[in-house]
């Protein structure tokens, strides 16, 4: 039991590592690799196994399905990308019955704050502080008229990443 712990830790810290990385591409060029995707998903077998405690896979596997079926429909009508669609479901899986709400509420909230500030002017201010600093890439991001959603699914992963680790 004294090394499932530091094992189960060390996966979920690369999980939450493949999420940063996701929304870093994400910024780059409103692209998650389907590796970066694929990689998170089959963290989890291997998290669930070293996991000390008891994990409910099955019910993780059905909110999994749930989330996809709402990614799906969302990406159908043009609101979010492959990429976040994916993701969102890889990380719903993470997530659980336990953590679900949480996810759900952390990405919500990250969406909505860079919604609010790709509407306001407070783009343009962060656009030219990017300019200032060499960052031309996440200028362009600040000026465009796409959100990259892949940030806020990663910070809702993150925080899954977190709590789990707090277990």
């Amino acid at each position: 039991m004294f090394l499932l712990n530091p094992i189960s830790n060390s996966i979920v810290a690369a999980m939450m590592a493949l999420a940063a990385a996701a929304a870093i591409s994400d910024i780059r060029g409103y692209r998650i690799p389907n590796l970066l995707n694929l990689a998170i998903l089959a963290l989890y077998p291997v998290y669930a196994i070293a996991h000390a405690g008891p994990i409910d896979w099955p019910l993780a596997l059905v909110i999994a399905l749930g989330a996809f079926v709402i990614a799906l429909v969302l990406f159908m009508f043009g609101f979010i990308g492959g990429g976040d669609a994916k993701m969102m479901t890889v990380m719903a899986l993470w997530a659980g019955p336990d953590l679900i709400i949480d996810f759900i509420f952390i990405m919500s909230i990250a969406g909505a704050v860079i919604a609010i500030v790709m509407l306001t002017s407070a783009r343009h201010a962060l656009a030219l502080a990017c300019e200032s600093v060499g960052q031309w890439r996440l200028r362009q991001v600040l000026l465009g008229d796409v959100l990259p959603y892949g940030i806020a699914v990663a910070a809702g992963g993150i925080f899954v990443g977190i709590r789990l680790l707090q277990v």
